[in-house]
């Protein structure tokens, strides 16, 4: 009768998901990681992560292999499509929102909304610029404030910091060069991004934007959807940038505290360490394999002054390898006796010595378990017992 095997997992390319589009929603997931909340039960179902393997995971959502071909099929329908989204312009967000939704649903996940799209100020001395960009950028959602020059820009600013600034050029008094580095000046604001507008098409101009801090450039007259796109673009960089560092805080913290409990740790080793060499009692760690032998993990220094045998002769050896025919069969009644039973067990013996004395003792084992509660160590200590 041939052996029952289990069916092959299969891979992306079985499931109709092309690696390109596999490769694009591992982006999106490690993108989006912090938003994302498992909606599949424990146990039900693989969990999806920037490094899956996609064919696994449709596999253990989608039981059905039919259904999980139609998912992956559809997932490969969809990773273009935001792709392309994404790359055109900003007035795609509601799109671009539900097919992002689309396709965490599918691999079992449900985003969590941001608190907001992002607070923008508009610098400009054209008041028909400032109703026209305030007015789209209204339109898509962010919440937009105005200022008619850089005096006016900073002191918005210091009032209320935007995540983005459109900074027009060309203004009397204070330019857009001047406010841009009075801003990157500052530690409290060099961090906001800022997309500068101008008529100008000198390629010394552009260069300048980007030498005084600027983050992008949009050349007069603009493309509303050309300035939607850019703006979105860098509201993702920066939400991402400030994400990646909440993350790095969380990891810092962590970090800090796997190093105090480490430090904790190894202090409370050395308390243990300082007992165990420094007290008089004999103790023995014991290894309970699971061929039924016990072997020495290690011996203290009583044990040592006690029996005569070191603790780089015992360390990694099993009893017969070590002590006498008698002594082991003693020694091994016992040892098995504390695993069958479970619990502390006390005994009287006697320890020969290498000069041949016999030392009458009374030991204690005790059985120590695994998280399956297997008993796999036993720690016997030994105290020689007083002459009548």
């Amino acid at each position: 009768m041939p052996l029952s095997t289990n069916p092959p997992v299969p891979t992306s390319t079985d499931l109709g998901l092309s690696p390109t589009s596999t490769y694009y929603i591992r982006r999106l997931i490690r993108q989006n990681l912090d938003r994302l909340h498992s909606v599949v039960a424990d146990g039900a179902g693989l969990a999806a992560d920037p490094f899956s393997d996609m064919g696994s995971v449709l596999a253990s959502l989608y039981l059905d292999p039919g259904e999980a071909q139609q998912v992956g099929t559809e997932l490969d329908r969809l990773a273009p499509l935001h792709q392309e989204l994404a790359n055109r312009t900003g007035s795609y967000r509601k799109e671009l929102k539900e097919l992002e939704e689309r396709i965490f649903w599918l691999l079992g996940f449900k985003v969590k909304p941001r608190e907001h799209l992002g607070t923008i100020l508009v610098v400009d001395d054209t008041p028909e610029n400032l109703r026209l960009l305030s007015a789209a950028l209204t339109q898509q959602g962010y919440t937009v404030s105005s200022a008619i020059s850089g005096k006016l820009a900073l002191s918005a600013v210091a009032n209320k910091q935007p995540d983005l600034i459109l900074l027009d050029i060309r203004m009397p008094g204070m330019d857009g060069y001047a406010v841009c580095e009075h801003l990157k000046g500052q530690a409290a604001t060099q961090h906001i991004p800022i997309l500068f507008l101008s008529a100008s098409q000198e390629t010394e101009d552009k260069v300048r934007a980007f030498a005084v801090g600027g983050a992008d450039y949009v050349s007069k007259p603009f493309h509303i959807d050309e300035v939607l796109a850019r703006v979105q673009h860098q509201l993702q960089i920066a939400n991402f940038q400030q994400r990646l560092e909440a993350q790095n805080v969380t990891l810092r913290e962590e970090m800090a505290k796997t190093r105090k409990v480490a430090q904790t740790l190894h202090l409370q080793e050395q308390l243990l360490r300082g007992i165990y060499e420094g007290v008089k009692l004999a103790i023995a760690v014991v290894d309970v394999l699971p061929n039924g032998k016990f072997h020495f993990v290690e011996t203290n220094p009583a044990h040592e002054a006690l029996t005569g045998l070191s603790c780089n002769r015992l360390k990694g050896r099993t009893l017969a390898e070590v002590l006498g025919k008698d002594q082991v069969q003693i020694l091994q009644e016992q040892y098995r006796a504390c695993v069958d039973g479970g619990q502390t067990l006390e005994y009287e013996c006697t320890f020969p010595r290498p000069d041949g004395t016999l030392i009458p003792c009374r030991s204690t084992l005790v059985p120590l378990r695994n998280e399956a509660q297997r008993i796999f160590r036993i720690i016997a200590t030994t105290v020689p017992t007083p002459a009548p």
